[in-house]
This record gives C-alpha cells, sequence and structure tokens, in this order.
C-alpha cells in the first residue's frame, strides 16, 4: 500500500494575495498562451515517451 510522507501531507496549498496591481510576480501566470504549432509539438513529443521506462542516459 502507498503511504505519502507526512511533509508532503501536511503541505499548505499556495494562495496567491487578492488586488489589483500593475504587475503581479506571484501568480505564475500569463496572459500569453502557446502558438498552436508549439502544443501540438509538446503534444507529439510527450505522445511518445515510455513513461514506464527509465531513460537511456546516452
Amino acid at each position: 500500500m502507498f503511504s505519502l510522507n507526512r511533509k508532503v501531507k501536511d503541505l499548505v496549498p499556495y494562495d496567491p494575495i487578492e488586488g489589483t496591481y500593475r504587475i503581479r510576480l506571484d501568480a505564475n501566470e500569463s496572459y500569453i498562451t502557446l502558438p498552436l504549432e508549439i502544443k501540438e509539438e509538446i503534444a507529439q513529443t510527450v505522445k511518445d515517451i515510455h513513461f514506464n521506462r527509465y531513460s537511456r542516459p546516452y
């Protein structure tokens, strides 16, 4: 059976402060989205990864 480490269980979710600011550096967000071509390239790359295998070091 899997048991989550106590340190992980006790983590408190990050809650950014509310308000209107000219520049926000704490939200880890962007109003700019990735272009569709880049999203498709990422999706294709991730699709081909075998997550159940160790990567080859060389």
